[in-house]
C-alpha cells in the first residue's frame, strides 16, 4: 500500500483504502443516512477498477476477478444514472425500477444526440 504523507495533498487524496470484506461494507452502507433510492448494479469489471472511478460513499462488493456488485444511494435517479456513466463498464441494474426507466429515457436521448434516429 502506498505511503500516505502526514499532511494530505492532491496525490494522497486519490488513494482509496483497500476494499472491505462484503459484510463489513454492507454494514457501513446500511448505517449511513437513508436515501430515497438505493440501487444494486452488477458491473462487468473488477471491483478495484470500479473503486477508482466512483465516489467514496458507493459500496463495491467483488463477485469474482472480473465482476462486482455496486450499491449506490441517492435522493435522485438522475444522480444514480450519473454514477453509472462514470463506471465506463458494462452493467446490469437490478433495482430500483425508477432507475431502469430513467436509463431507458436517457438511452433514447443519447441515441438521438448521436444521430441514431429511429
Amino acid at each position: 500500500m502506498a505511503h500516505i504523507p502526514a499532511r494530505p495533498n492532491a496525490a494522497a487524496s486519490l488513494v482509496r483504502p483497500p476494499l472491505q470484506p462484503p459484510r463489513a461494507a454492507r454494514r457501513r452502507y446500511r448505517r449511513s443516512a437513508p436515501a430515497k433510492y438505493e440501487a444494486r448494479i452488477t458491473v462487468r469489471a473488477a471491483a478495484q477498477v470500479i473503486a477508482e472511478r466512483v465516489p467514496r460513499e458507493i459500496v463495491i462488493e467483488p463477485i469474482d476477478d472480473n465482476n462486482c456488485t455496486v450499491h449506490a444511494r441517492s435522493n435522485s435517479v438522475e444522480m444514480l444514472a450519473l454514477y453509472l456513466g462514470m463506471l465506463d463498464a458494462d452493467f446490469t441494474v437490478a433495482e430500483p425500477p425508477e432507475l431502469i426507466a430513467r436509463l431507458n429515457t436517457l438511452a433514447e436521448r443519447y441515441s438521438k444526440a448521436a444521430g441514431n434516429v429511429g
